[in-house]
C-alpha cells in the first residue's frame, strides 16, 4: 500500500506546472526573486521554496545584483548540520554599513 500525500506544501509548490521559468525578455521571475529578498533578508533556498524559482535562476540573479551592488549579504548562520548560509536582502536600508573606522585606522591628518 502506497501512502500518497496530496496538496502537501513541497509538491504544490515545486511541481513542473508551478515552476517559473527564466525568461529574459518578461523579467517577471526576476521581480518575483528581488521582492522575496526585499521583504525580510531570507536564503536562496527560501526563496526557492516561497516564489518557485528555481535555484539556479535565483543564484543567477544573485550574481548579477552582487556585481550591481543591489543585494547585499544580511548576515551569515551556521546551521545545525554545520552547514553555512547567506541571508541576503535587496533592502537598502538593511544593507551593513561599512566600518569606516578601520579605513581610517592608520590615518594621521
Amino acid at each position: 500500500m502506497q501512502n500518497i500525500v496530496e496538496n502537501s506544501f513541497y509538491e504544490s509548490n515545486h511541481s513542473a506546472k508551478n515552476r517559473v521559468t527564466f525568461d529574459p525578455n518578461k523579467g517577471i521571475a526576476a521581480q518575483q526573486v528581488f521582492n522575496a529578498f526585499f521583504k525580510q533578508p531570507v536564503s536562496r533556498k527560501e526563496v526557492d521554496y516561497t516564489t518557485g524559482v528555481e535555484i539556479n535562476n535565483i543564484c543567477y540573479y544573485v550574481d548579477q545584483w552582487k556585481e550591481r551592488g543591489t543585494i547585499a549579504v544580511f548576515k551569515k548562520v551556521i546551521q545545525k548540520n554545520g552547514k553555512q548560509i547567506e541571508l541576503l536582502t535587496t533592502n537598502p536600508d538593511l544593507f551593513p554599513i561599512p566600518d569606516t573606522f578601520q579605513l581610517n585606522l592608520f590615518d594621521h591628518e
